[in-house]
């Protein structure tokens, strides 16, 4: 899912953000590090406050990290050192004269590890080629509609290229909800720079499909307590601009398209009898704790770690995660954790992974307890509306080979319906080569046009039916 639980990944503990500036350095200045196996952007945001005191942040557009402080150790005329204690890692460079101006020569450390980092000035901007440029040729209005909290939430209403207020006109446009994916997502689902709903609200627009999308709770204009939200709540939210699309009276067939978390929420929202239409974009259909399990033992895989690893990390999770489900509550997660490593015989496991298991014990966290404990699958069995479920082959987040299937076997027979894995796509649907998340940001591509075209003929070939 879009919502990487991080403390289960402990490889992936590498990179995070920080905080500096200078009298001479200022602004932004960026680099690339190579790791051997990822390249990654680092760019910092050198600053003053109003008491002249330096700052600094940075973003890793690669690990989708922003304006994340640093502690600024030294900043100067013509050097600078900083330090960032969570992650046992210092950055250390020195201003100096080049060919064209100038760069921070440096060095990053982490862990007794060391890589070169010169940075020059500028922000990274990357190539983002699929992300709507106004002008437009539709028409777009900023709405509000209320969830049954009473939590306002706002969004982006397009109307498609053409578009009538006459109502012969107006009960022939279908209208798409578009929801996100875990983590709260802004209405675009911006992620590492793509905005995927812009995306797909400027192709519909295109081809004669209306859309909303809505920032998340606690995101944007929304309103909301984001720490509390789970699936549940945001299937309500969901639902609430289902009926404000209805009761708009601007449009005809009402449908939802969802992505990741809100392929599962389209199922759900199936249900309820409110959608006439479901697009499910990387929707899992097993139990939340599978989907994780799943999501890290490929991950370990991909990165080359060992099987007796892999096996092991995993079926210590698998424990983890049935005791968290159970809603036990443990005074000292570390304890249980080496417990279950004994029960599981997964004495291999090195104190970093015993950690970060620990973590997923002990963390409190809404989402996670609802996400863990819930079977799409009684969901999808009761959607009585035409469905378009799809995939890509290297989806590491979302199996296809794990919940294809059982979405084609679970869904009510229908001819309209469509079940499709899509080869060479991520999660993201974006065309890649190992379709790990590391991908997601060095990728040009937002999202397939052919995927884009099959949505929106699929949509409008409904209508003619």
């Amino acid at each position: 899912m879009e919502r990487r639980i991080a403390f289960l990944l402990f490889f992936l503990l590498f990179f995070a953000p920080w905080m500096a500036e200078s009298q001479e350095i200022s602004g932004p200045w960026n680099g690339v590090l190579d790791a051997g196996a990822s390249r990654l952007h680092f760019v910092f945001h050198f600053e003053r406050d109003a008491e002249g005191k330096p700052g600094c942040t940075m973003d890793i557009p690669e690990q989708n990290v922003k304006q994340f402080p640093v502690t600024v150790d030294y900043c100067g005329a013509d050097s600078v050192h900083l330090s960032m204690p969570v992650l046992g890692a210092s950055y250390a460079g020195r201003l100096q004269s080049v060919p064209g101006g100038q760069q921070i020569a440096g060095q990053f450390r982490q862990h007794g590890y060391v890589f070169v980092l010169d940075l020059k000035p500028g922000a990274y901007l990357a190539a983002r080629p699929q992300t709507p440029q106004p002008p437009f040729d539709y028409a777009t209005e900023e709405v509000c509609f209320y969830a049954p909290d009473s939590a306002r939430l706002c969004g982006t209403l397009t109307y498609p290229v053409g578009y009538s207020d006459k109502k012969r006109a107006r009960l022939a446009t279908p209208v798409v909800l578009l929801v996100s994916g875990s983590g709260q997502q802004d209405r675009d689902e911006t992620l590492m720079d793509h905005k995927p709903f812009a995306v797909i609200a400027d192709y519909l627009a295109e081809h004669g499909i209306a859309s909303l999308r809505y920032d998340d709770r606690g995101v944007g204009r929304s309103e909301g307590d984001p720490t509390v939200t789970t699936t549940y709540t945001n299937m309500q939210d969901a639902l609430a601009g289902i009926r404000y699309l209805r009761q708009s009276r601007k449009f005809g067939p009402v449908g939802v398209l969802g992505h990741s978390e809100g392929g599962i929420i389209a199922f759900m929202l199936g249900v309820e009898g409110q959608a006439d239409f479901l697009v499910s974009m990387a929707g899992s259909a097993i139990p939340g704790d599978d989907i994780l399990v799943s999501q890290n033992r490929l991950a370990f895989e991909l990165m080359g770690q060992p099987d007796s690893l892999v096996d092991a990390y995993c079926a210590v999770l698998k424990q983890v995660l049935r005791c968290r489900a159970d809603g036990l509550d443990f005074s000292d997660p570390r304890e249980v954790v080496d417990s279950l490593v004994g029960v599981c015989g997964a004495d291999c496991l090195p104190a970093e992974a015993r950690l970060n298991l620990a973590m997923v014990l002990g963390r409190e966290n809404p989402w996670i307890d609802f996400f863990i404990s819930y079977d799409p699958a009684q969901a999808i069995s009761k959607v009585s509306c035409p469905v378009f479920a799809l995939n890509g082959s290297l989806d590491t987040q979302v199996l296809p080979s794990e919940n294809l299937p059982v979405i084609e076997s679970l869904l009510p027979p229908r001819p309209e319906n469509r079940v499709v894995e899509y080869p060479g796509l991520n999660h993201l649907f974006q065309h890649a080569t190992t379709g790990l998340s590391t991908e997601y940001a060095t990728i040009e591509e937002t999202l397939s046009e052919e995927v884009l075209q099959d949505i929106a003929d699929w949509i409008n070939g409904l209508q003619r039916k």
